[in-house]
């Protein structure tokens, strides 16, 4: 009862704050985009240098890092232009999901690392087994 009370007053000043001033939530909202996009782009070339793998080899050269910034670069202006011009969450949506896919793509990545790197300290091992 207590948390939800909590709860409800701290919604009520976040929205009399953003009420009373409107260009922090417009600021909050593009920061928040910024970062969002900036994930899109950075990830990617960092899971490439970190895991070195064949799934994640091609971004780690140039042309796909360009295009890989690229494209969140139009993802970040395409979301505020959808925000600011007709008022739609479309940019919004696509932009969040261009989010989950790029951390789904390092999950796999991580989990398909995690699984090679097991594989070969099993096959080293092997050659310390004493046969009977």
């Amino acid at each position: 009862m207590a948390l939800s009370l909590l709860a409800l007053d701290i919604a009520y000043w976040k929205s009399f704050y953003y009420c009373r001033n409107q260009a922090f939530g417009i600021l909050g909202s593009i920061v928040h985009h910024l970062g969002d996009a900036a994930m899109i782009a950075l990830c990617p070339p960092f899971l490439a240098a970190a895991l070195q793998t064949r799934l994640t080899q091609p971004f780690g050269t140039k042309r796909i890092r360009r295009f890989v910034t690229a494209t969140a670069i139009a993802l970040f202006f395409g979301t505020i232009a959808s925000s600011a011009i007709s008022n739609s969450s479309a940019g919004q949506i696509l932009l969040y999901m261009s989010v989950v896919v790029v951390f789904a793509f390092g999950l796999v990545a991580s989990i398909q690392a995690w699984r090679s790197a097991a594989h070969g300290c099993f096959l080293r091992h092997q050659g310390f087994i004493i046969p009977d």
